[in-house]
């Protein structure tokens, strides 16, 4: 393996300056971590560097970065100075070891075919995925097309036009860094955009940084107020996180109470009775968005005055089954109610639950109140026949006792 271009470590560095110091070493190939998977730090670096991104199969122990470092520096004259500075350079040599083999079946390759190719761009394209074959092929069709597209032979490059292709290339790699820092921030404003609101990611996140100041300022921190702050705030924090899933078990119970219920229902053991607060155009509307009554529910009047044959006539275009009234419904919505069929039950005559704001009754006791209210107005439907009978038989009767009269 060669000499490192560049081995230090700093504290603060950004993804801009580490492009950059890379960009000025030449064009970055491959970027390698020590631990699998690679940071977002990494992937992300990779990607701005258009680099082909390396991780071991397994996280690199501790012993194997002291080992593979120590041999390299013991045979370069490397001083590592710090961690960083090892593990970086254990990630690259491992990254090295992987392609280590097929760069000499590159290296082998092309000496046996003799082919007047750039060995580190084949390379290079080894490394980016292509097959050795295919990589050979590709530089020596590029390295053919190019000699044959020159008619001429090219101009000793003098020291000023170097100095000005240097320029260049500079620019042009401070164009891609500075197009890169445009990605950054609006990827950076995209992010900052998203709020977290789960007081538990706060606590952990507040959590983590008081334990990284602890580790830092172990014996200066607990006299410092922002110490006390944070303290403060993460247990203000935890009692409201506390609070929040005690409030998260009561609806807990209570939905699954509601699934209880749901499922009598959907058995056709109970009846949930949709409440209408008020027996008026504006509180239909309202129980119409709030519990979506449609064809063959059964409402409940929380409040029956106000209503009318206008507003009963609503209902029954609706379908609705029948009516529960905790209070005396109008003379003629109950005749519009009668004359479509829809029953009218007093509230007393039903054992009427609730369940979370819900009112229901047992589909048992409703079908018996709702056939006995049918033979109810059987009944009195029979007797005003008899009366109407009764009445035009003793009418008839008047009008043959003054005819014989006559």
């Amino acid at each position: 393996m060669p000499l490192p271009l560049y081995l230090k470590s700093r504290k603060g560095l950004t993804r801009g300056e580490i492009t950059r110091m890379a960009i000025d070493c030449g064009n970055p190939l491959l970027v390698a971590a020590d631990v699998t998977p690679a940071p977002a730090f990494v992937k992300k670096l990779a990607n701005m560097l258009n680099a082909v991104l390396f991780v071991p199969e397994s996280i690199m122990a501790a012993s194997e970065k002291r080992e593979i470092t120590r041999l390299y520096a013991e045979n370069h004259k490397v001083n590592l100075r710090n961690s960083h500075t090892r593990d970086a350079l254990a990630a690259a040599i491992k990254a090295f070891q992987h392609y280590k083999n097929k760069f000499k079946q590159v290296e082998a390759e092309a000496r046996k075919l003799m082919a007047p190719v750039s060995i580190e761009k084949v390379k290079a394209l080894v490394v980016r995925g292509q097959t050795i074959q295919r990589a050979l092929e590709v530089s020596i069709t590029k390295e053919r097309r190019n000699t044959i597209e020159k008619p001429v032979e090219p101009l000793e490059k003098t020291p000023v036009i170097i100095d000005y292709e240097l320029k260049i290339r500079s620019l042009q790699n401070r164009i891609f860094f500075y197009k890169e820092q445009v990605r950054q921030v609006k990827e950076s404003n995209k992010f900052l955009l998203k709020e977290e609101t789960i007081q538990k990611e706060r606590v952990k996140n507040l959590t983590n940084s008081l334990d990284a100041v602890r580790r830092k300022e172990a014996t200066t921190i607990k006299q410092d107020r922002a110490y006390q702050q944070l303290n403060r705030e993460i247990k203000t924090l935890r009692r409201e996180l506390i609070k929040e899933r005690r409030v998260t078990q009561k609806l807990e119970k209570r939905l699954e109470t509601i699934r209880y219920y749901r499922g009598l229902a959907s058995k056709g053991d109970i009846v949930f009775l949709k409440p209408v607060e008020t027996f008026t155009k504006d509180g239909l509307e309202k129980a119409y968005r709030l519990y979506d009554i449609t064809r063959g529910d059964t409402i409940l009047f929380l409040d029956s005055s106000g209503g009318g044959a206008s507003t009963a006539q609503e209902l029954v275009k609706r379908g609705v089954k029948a009516v529960v009234s905790r209070a005396f419904i109008a003379h003629k919505a109950v005749e519009v109610f009668t004359k479509f069929g829809v029953a009218v039950v007093p509230y007393q005559e039903l054992s009427v639950e609730w369940i979370e704001g819900y009112p229901y009754v047992k589909t048992e006791e409703l079908d018996v109140v709702l056939k006995n209210g049918i033979k109810q107005k059987k009944i009195e439907l029979n007797a005003k026949i008899l009366d109407i009978v009764e009445e035009y038989k003793r009418k008839r009767m008047q009008e043959v006792k003054r005819e014989a009269l006559l």
